[in-house]
């Protein structure tokens, strides 16, 4: 009994450790106003034997697995986007059949939220706002140059804020949609996304008004002050005369 068991366990190890038929991967990334991100990346791999397939069923219906133990089907299951800055409470995981597909195929979609420091900030003027992708929180496959690579069938498309101006990008992606960027591997280069916000001149009013309106109330207390004292200074000279 011990050794069938044993046998058992031997073939689940052995089909979690191969390779499984990688099928489609498309990750689509939603830039807010203040550089945010919102990412879904959506993995499609083959089952190439039952074991496998059982293996993905189980994993499944647990519902409790990590990214990492997620990757033991395919090595595309990981944050392409931030890494380090992925808040990992707020990741959601979900996993099904692909019957689409075909029988014997399924899927994971991972989705996360990254901070602003996805994209780095800079003040060009009083209104406008330079945004750029910071590469270095990218996670792709490298080539041999170490520059990253969308390989080959991959999808990527960034939806930038509506109000974004397109200052550049890089490389050249294959079709555009207003500020919806789109690439179809395979695809080498260095990543280049940079776009600026120009503020409403309405909201520059408010922003004035408003620091006006705090700073008149710091100015408050000084004010009593010189009352008071300018009101104990004038009682004092008609006491005096």
């Amino acid at each position: 009994m011990k050794n069938a068991l044993l046998f058992m366990t031997i073939l689940l190890a052995a089909c979690l450790a191969s390779a499984y038929s990688d099928y489609s991967f498309s990750v689509t990334a939603q830039v807010k106003e203040d550089g945010s991100m919102h990412v879904m990346e959506k993995t499609v791999f083959l089952f190439d034997n039952d074991l496998e397939r059982n293996a993905f069923d189980s994993f499944m219906n647990s519902g409790e697995n990590s990214v990492i133990e997620w990757r033991k089907f395919s090595k595309n299951i990981r944050y392409h986007f931030g890494g380090v800055l992925v808040e990992s409470q707020g990741v959601k995981i979900s996993a099904r059949r692909e019957y689409s597909v075909g029988f014997s195929a399924g899927s994971v979609v991972i989705e996360y939220d990254l901070s602003h420091q996805m994209f780095i900030a800079e003040k060009k003027s009083s209104r406008v706002t330079q945004y750029s992708l910071n590469s270095s929180y990218l996670s792709f496959d490298v080539s041999r140059d170490r520059e990253p690579v969308l390989g080959n069938g991959m999808k990527l498309e960034i939806t930038l804020p509506p109000d974004a101006t397109i200052v550049e990008i890089a490389p050249v992606p294959d079709t555009r949609q207003g500020n919806t960027l789109s690439w179809t591997g395979p695809v080498i280069g260095e990543w280049k996304v940079i776009y600026s916000r120009e503020q409403p001149i309405g909201d520059e009013v408010n922003e004035f008004f408003i620091a006006l309106a705090q700073n008149a109330f710091a100015w408050i207390p000084l004010i009593l002050a010189i009352i008071v004292i300018g009101f104990l200074a004038l009682k004092l000279f008609k006491q005096k005369a």
